[in-house]
């Protein structure tokens, strides 16, 4: 996510580890939250431990979000 983060920003602001020799997964560098404002317009928000998000009882919705 750092990566990413440093890329739309267009610089250096987050710090960037490298991804862990036995399984490649990245490492959790992130230990606050952090509300980034992009150059381009738009926010992102940067929170650590966050390997992903999960989604009970969305029904439809969220097929219909995305259609």
């Amino acid at each position: 996510k750092s990566t990413l983060a440093n890329t739309l920003l267009g610089r250096e602001a987050m710090e960037v580890r490298a991804a862990r020799d036995v399984d490649g997964k990245g490492r959790h560098t992130t230990t606050t939250r952090n509300l980034l404002v992009l150059p381009q317009g738009g926010v992102l928000i940067d929170t650590p431990g966050l390997r992903g998000v999960g989604l009970f009882d969305a029904g439809t919705g969220v097929g219909e979000l995305f259609s």
